[in-house]
C-alpha cells in the first residue's frame, strides 16, 4: 500500500527518527510568518492605519505577504503628527514587540548552546551554610 503512493520503508524511518529540523526551520521562515503578519494587519486596521479595503487583510490573501510587507505598507500610511499619535504609539509598539521577539529567539538559541559556569558551587544544600574560614571571616 505504502509502496502505491510512493513511500518507502526508510522514508517513514527517517522522517520518524530524524524529523528534519532544518527544512521545518527553513519552511517556517520562508512562510513570512502569515499568521502573525495577519494578526498584525488587524492591529494596524483597528488603529486605523492600514484601511478597511486593504488587500492584507483579505483571507484569501493569507500567505501572500509577510511581516516585512505588513510593516512596510502600515508605514507608508503612518502620518506622524500629534493628531496621530495614538497610530505612532501602536506603529512603534508593534516595531518594539517584534524586536523583543526576535531578540528573545535568538537568546534561546544562544542560551541551548552555552553551558552555565559552576564555579565553587556547593554540591549540596548544606554546603551553602557552611563558612570555608570560620576564623576569619566576618
Amino acid at each position: 500500500m505504502l509502496g502505491e503512493l510512493g513511500i518507502k520503508k526508510r522514508d517513514i524511518a527517517a522522517y520518524t527518527m530524524m524529523p528534519g529540523i532544518w527544512p521545518r526551520i527553513k519552511k517556517l521562515v520562508d512562510s513570512g510568518f502569515y499568521t502573525l503578519a495577519l494578526s498584525i494587519a488587524l492591529v494596524f486596521n483597528t488603529a486605523r492605519i492600514l484601511p478597511d479595503n486593504h488587500p492584507y487583510l483579505r483571507a484569501g490573501q493569507k500567505g501572500q505577504f509577510g511581516i516585512r510587507h505588513v510593516i512596510a505598507e502600515a508605514s507608508n500610511h503612518l502620518i506622524i503628527s500629534r493628531q496621530n499619535i495614538d497610530q505612532v504609539l501602536v506603529f512603534f509598539s508593534i516595531l518594539a514587540g517584534l524586536v523583543l521577539l526576535a531578540i528573545q529567539f535568538f537568546l534561546a538559541i544562544f542560551s541551548a548552546f552555552t553551558s552555565p559556569a559552576i564555579a565553587a558551587m556547593p554540591t549540596t544544600y548544606a554546603g551553602f551554610f557552611k563558612t570555608q574560614n570560620p576564623n576569619d571571616d566576618i
